[in-house]
Parts: structure tokens; sequence; C-alpha cells
């Protein structure tokens, strides 16, 4: 749900304004039935459908100094793919998305034999320690669209109120490439990067490590909390951070109380699926 500029408003085509009118409305449907079925009186966040034990206190340095070190030595940045870049060259930019790819799946295989270690150290809190349970997958399906609906509304809103503070070089360089390249490698690149990938490894890294491991010092309101800052704060500009807020919250929310990480991969996926698709179908402006 992007807003690409205050100043140069896209030109959104009708289809693009019928999905997002469709996910406004089923947003504020999920949001009245999630106030109407919530119990009074019930603490924030509300009770964990299994409680976990926290990770071993080593986790969370070790994946700090990974998420930090890792894109360092693997990752590229990516050219600026815009009409005042003469230098921009199609070609090195989809090289280097290729090898940015391969370096979030490194990145992903690390943390995950992190997570299978320090599971050997809380053995018995739970038949998986990266929360894959055993259980139906359509709960985890269902916990994982209505984080998705719910993220809507208040992200618009964010990113409405935001509105003023965005040009269009505030736009992630991935949506803006999208745009600016056509080419099919490009593209697939880009979506299994921002639809796969980075759901992924973000998930893994904030929502399993990072706020499960905060729960060994604070209460799981300032876990989702402090994690919903991080997360928000590894994105590349203030707009965006605020903007993500919303979707941050309600992922730490939903892991908090699903216990799932496919849960809130299916969340950050749809998020960013829904992203590029509006992206793609109405345009950046110049």
């Amino acid at each position: 749900m992007t807003v690409p500029s205050g100043n140069h408003p896209p030109m959104v085509t009708p289809p693009a304004l019928i999905v997002l009118a469709l996910l406004v409305l089923a947003s504020t449907v999920t949001w009245g039935l999630l106030l109407r079925n919530a119990r009074p009186g019930q603490p924030f966040p509300g009770p964990p459908d299994q409680q976990p034990r926290p990770w071993p206190a080593w986790l969370l340095p070790v994946t700090i100094l990974c998420w930090l070190v890792l894109p360092l030595l693997l990752v590229r940045p990516l050219p600026d793919p815009s009409l005042s870049n003469p230098s921009f060259d199609a070609a090195s930019a989809r090289e280097t998305l290729i090898q940015n790819c391969v370096a979030l799946a490194v990145l992903f295989g690390v943390l995950t034999a992190l997570v299978q270690l320090a599971g050997t150290e809380v053995a018995g809190s739970e038949s998986s320690p990266v929360g894959l349970r055993p259980g139906p997958w359509s709960r985890q399906i269902a916990w994982g669209t209505v984080g998705f609906l719910a993220c809507v509304l208040p992200t618009i809103i964010a990113l409405w109120l935001t509105t003023p503070l965005r040009t269009v070089d505030d736009l992630h360089p991935l949506l803006k490439l999208i745009e600016f390249d056509p080419d099919p490698i490009t593209r697939i690149t880009i979506i299994v990067s921002a639809v796969v990938l980075a759901p992924l490894v973000e998930e893994l890294a904030f929502r399993v490590i990072v706020q499960r491991s905060l729960l060994r010092w604070c209460p799981p309101a300032a876990a989702i909390f402090l994690t919903a800052l991080a997360f928000a704060m590894v994105h590349p500009n203030w707009p965006d951070r605020i903007a993500l807020l919303p979707l941050a919250l309600i992922l730490g929310i939903t892991y908090h109380r699903s216990g799932s990480y496919p849960a809130v991969v299916m969340t950050h996926l749809l998020f960013n699926a829904t992203n590029i698709t509006l992206v793609l179908w109405q345009g950046i402006p110049n």
C-alpha cells in the first residue's frame, strides 16, 4: 500500500482502486469482528495459544551480529532506477538482485540453524522451536489472513498521515525497480525476494527470535512493541518506518497469540504482494 509522493499523486487505475476499496472494506469488517469478540477487561495483548519458553540468552546477540555482518559481506546496494541517474544499468541491477536473493537465502539458513540449536536448550517446551506446529494448517492460514486484513486499515491511515513527508525518492528501491525495468527476470527476482524470502527471513529474525528472546527480560506487550520498533527502524526512510508500525505491531500480536511462524509469514507475504501488485497497476510518477 504505497503512496509514492504527496506532491505528485499516482494515477490510480480502476483495478487498483477496486482492490483498495475491497481491502478497506474487509479490514473494517475484520476490526469490527475482532472488537466484538474482545473480552472486556482482558489485558493487552491477550493470552497466547501456548506459552513459549524464552530463548537462551546467547541467541539474541548472535542473531544481531549475523544480521549486521552477513549483509555487509554479501549484499550489494541496488542502483537507483530513475531518470535522473543516467548511469543506471538494468543488467547490472538484475545481477545485484540475484546476488541479494542468495544473500537472503544464506541469512535464512543461518538463522534457522541458530533457532534449531537454541531449541535443543529449551527441549520439551514445544514440538517445534520455530513454531511449525503439528496443528491444522487451516488455523495458521486463518491467523495469517486475519493479521493481514487487520493491518490494512491502520496502514492506509498511517500512509495518508505521512503523505506530506513522502517523495518518489522515498519509495523502496525494489518497488521503483519493478516499475522501471519491465524485464521478466527482474520482476520474478523481485517477487521472490520481497514476497517469499523477505517474510521468511524477517519474521524468523524479528518475531521468532527477537520478540521471544525479549520475554526473558520484559512482559509480552513490551516485547511486541520493542520488536515492532526494531522492525520499523531497519527500513530505509522515516515515512516508511512510521507507516510500517501498524503492520509490525499486528505481526507481533499475531505471533504472540498464535505462536505460529507460518501465520506471520503469511501476513507479511500478503502485505508485500499487495504492495507490489498495486505498484504494477498504478505505476510510479516520474
